[in-house]
């Protein structure tokens, strides 16, 4: 029996047992679409404010306000808005009072929390002030703008969300996966069964991270097909975008193997797994711009954001996704993913446990 039939043997006994176990599905498939779908849903709102105009007599800005699409009126007494708008019912409320010689006071209440209610501060002074060039007469005011608008793609926020799910499949097969398969075999003296086969030892090692390179490979596929097809999720060139998008998904998950089998090795039993897992994957989640910008994050913080692996390979995927990746991008993209593969499976050869 020869080297690549040994291996092929183990690879399919792996997918079996990676695929009947639940877990390993709901975290691979399921939460992935999950979020998805979650994320893709709340991005594709439109902004719409909603702003309460107390009862007055007519004047011009309620007419114009009565015909922006993007804000929706509610009327009543200003106690009655108040209340609402304290309760989040509101963005905004609007008290206008007429002033002599055809002129109106207008008071805008906001809170402190309300992004909404600030956007609509600044769309209100727009209104207003060519509002008042038209009650003025001023056909040709002192200060004009010119606007072009630049016929590109849009951005949207799927574009954004997506890699940060391939991250999170990356992580989830790399590190639990892999932790949780190696002790596993460990304790149920497995791994001392298959030592006594024909088979060399590396076919264990290189047979477990190729079963998980086929099953992330997968589940890659469906997130992006789903994206795709369901939010229009960029691919800027198609399939070649696709399996360039594959291609560094392939590397990170190799070095995310190693955080998986050096959790392995420093836990003692299965119940171990879960903190220390949770150890390198959390903060990775949390600080990689996986679900938002890294940018909103202190300034302090940010470097400790850029020195890990997964920050990378989100920013990678996003440029491959959108066409705006560079040279330098992936350089520093494999760069960083070369020295962490080092350094991991520097530790983990140097702590690895086979009984």
């Amino acid at each position: 029996m020869n080297y690549f039939k040994m291996l092929i043997a183990y690879v399919r006994a792996s997918l079996r047992a990676i695929t009947r176990n639940p877990s390993s599905l709901v975290f691979g498939f399921v939460f992935p679409l999950i979020f998805l779908v979650i994320f893709g849903l709340i991005g594709g709102r439109s902004f719409k404010v909603t702003v309460g105009i107390i009862d007055a007599p007519q004047n011009p800005l309620n007419e114009v306000l009565s015909h922006v699409s993007s804000v929706e009126i509610v009327r009543g007494d200003e106690s009655a808005l108040h209340d609402k708008m304290i309760a989040g019912d509101l963005d905004a409320f609007l008290k206008i009072e007429s002033a002599p010689e055809k002129r109106w006071n207008v008071s805008l209440y906001t809170t402190a929390g309300s992004s909404d209610g600030r956007a609509f501060s600044s769309m209100l002074q727009g209104i207003t002030s060519d509002l008042n060039m038209k009650l003025l007469s001023i056909e040709t005011p002192p200060v004009q703008i010119t606007h072009e608008v630049l016929q590109v793609r849009p951005s949207r926020p799927i574009d954004f969300i997506l890699p940060g799910q391939l991250g999170f499949i990356l992580l989830s097969a790399g590190i639990f996966g892999s932790a949780y398969t190696w002790i596993s075999l460990r304790e149920r003296r497995v791994l001392k069964r298959l030592f006594v086969t024909p088979a060399p030892r590396s076919i264990f090692l290189i047979g477990e991270a190729v079963s998980r390179m086929i099953l992330a490979a997968i589940q890659i596929s469906v997130v992006i097909a789903v994206g795709h097809f369901v939010f229009d999720f960029t691919l800027i060139h198609g399939v070649w975008t696709y399996l360039s998008m594959v291609g560094v998904c392939v590397v990170a998950l190799i070095v995310f193997l190693g955080f998986g089998m050096m959790v392995s090795n420093i836990a003692k039993t299965e119940q171990a797994v879960p903190p220390l897992a949770n150890l390198m994957v959390m903060p990775q989640l949390m600080l990689s711009g996986a679900f938002f910008p890294i940018t909103i994050l202190p300034v302090w913080l940010q470097p400790i954001c850029r020195a890990l692996p997964l920050t990378h390979v989100n920013d990678a995927l996003r440029g491959i996704a959108t066409g705006n990746a560079t040279w330098e991008l992936m350089a520093l993209c494999f760069g960083i993913l070369i020295v962490w593969g080092i350094a991991v499976f520097g530790v983990t050869i140097k702590i690895f446990r086979w009984e």
